[in-house]
């Protein structure tokens, strides 16, 4: 997919002397170059501007969609998520000049897009998301957590959320690294395994333009990430690959773009690489296209009315069903359940009476401790509905069931 302009302007080289964070530029670009240092219009960043509708159209519920507005921007420019730009010195934003850059140095200022995804951790336990902080600086494009009112934590219940904070690139986030995951991976959708271990790059190299950045509250000594924020991630994660064209290997941990960093490391796993690896598995399933099963002829319409709750009137769009929930999207999922588990494909016109028969301790509609406790014995996992890993495993299995 690309979303560049037919030309860029091209990068200045990186003095020895700047600090991680610092971009190498000391003067404001245009997209005809070099300009005065003045304010500009507001304008949205058109590649990236676009996730938080890309995510509602993946399933995603808008109260874990939380689009930051001016309000957001602690240098009192107005500044907001979708036209945050760090370019202009005087209004509150970066005098360096930061564009979304591609691997060939070229800058791309609205028009741009990142050309990696870098997962970090916040190394806290709660953090409160930003557009810009009172030096007018960026961060973060998304911080992930639990959010409770306008704070985020790791822990202790809340909103599974994903805050959008800027669609252009960070004055400070990716850092110093090494530029050859850009160069040898990323630009070829190869997976980069394991943790890095080559020096950062001499003269410095700053991933701050080329990466699209994500924090998830996370203290980072051994902590584990919320089963349903990381489902939420996994999601998130598929949807930025659909919407730019690439595959789950765009999504990498800082770890592996420098070896000063551990991040990202959910603490159920050894370390931070298999972290990232069994993210990016769960990514790919998402981007494979679902197996079709067979079209089998049409049942003959029975001669009583089909009872209310027939299968093939029921929509497929719930992602997520949590314990104690009941109506017509459980009683779905208890029918895929059934076919997913117990290997026997749907018959008749009656989902009560297949799930009647089939699993007769199953309660029709109702997803109970009963429920649970039979779909978690199946997901080796703390199953208390259907979260994205869920989706997958059942959905998997009932396609090969189809497929036999």
């Amino acid at each position: 997919m690309d979303n560049y302009p037919s030309e860029g302007i091209k990068a200045d080289p990186l003095p020895d002397d700047k600090a991680e964070g610092d971009s190498a530029e000391t003067e404001t670009w245009d997209d005809n170059g070099p300009t005065s240092r003045k304010a500009v219009a507001m304008i949205e960043h058109v590649v990236m501007a676009q996730l938080a509708d890309r995510l509602r159209d993946a399933g995603v519920p808008v109260e874990q969609i939380w689009e930051l507005d001016a309000s957001y921007d602690h240098s009192g420019n107005g500044n907001m998520w979708k036209t945050n730009e760090q370019m202009v010195k005087g209004i509150g934003q970066s005098e360096s000049g930061y564009f979304w850059t591609d691997i060939n140095d070229m800058h791309y200022r609205f028009g741009g897009r990142p050309s990696g995804h870098m997962l970090h951790h916040t190394a806290s336990t709660a953090y409160t998301p930003y557009v810009k902080n009172s030096r007018g600086q960026t961060k973060m494009n998304v911080m992930a957590g639990l959010r409770r009112g306008n704070r985020m934590y790791q822990s202790g219940g809340g909103i599974p959320t994903l805050a959008m904070c800027s669609a252009g690139p960070s004055d400070y986030s990716a850092g110093q690294g090494v530029r050859d995951i850009l160069e040898s991976y990323l630009s070829v959708g190869l997976r980069f395994v394991g943790k890095q271990l080559a020096p950062d790059d001499y003269p410095r190299w700053y991933g701050n333009r080329y990466y699209w950045s994500t924090e998830v509250v996370l203290n980072g000594v051994g902590a584990v990430i919320d089963l349903d924020l990381r489902d939420l991630l996994i999601v998130y994660c598929a949807a930025v690959s659909d919407m730019l064209g690439e595959n789950e290997n765009f999504h990498f941990g800082h770890g592996q773009g420098t070896g000063r960093k551990i991040d990202l490391f959910d603490g159920r796993y050894t370390d931070m690489a298999a972290t990232i690896f069994t993210m990016q598995d769960a990514i790919a399933v998402l981007l494979v296209p679902p197996i079709e099963p067979p079209i089998e002829p049409p049942i003959e319409p029975p001669i009583e009315p089909t009872p209310p709750g027939d299968l093939v009137q029921i929509g497929r769009n719930q992602q997520y069903i949590r314990q104690g929930e009941t109506g017509q999207d459980v009683e779905f999922w208890q029918v895929r359940c059934i076919e997913a588990i117990e290997g026997v494909k749907f018959y008749g016109n009656s989902n009560k009476q297949f799930i009647l028969a089939e699993a007769p301790q199953l309660k029709w509609k109702v997803w109970d401790q009963a429920m649970t406790d039979w779909l978690s014995a199946w997901t080796r996992r703390n199953s208390y509905g259907i979260g994205a890993t869920e989706r997958i495993m059942v959905e998997n299995a009932v396609d090969a069931l189809y497929q036999s």
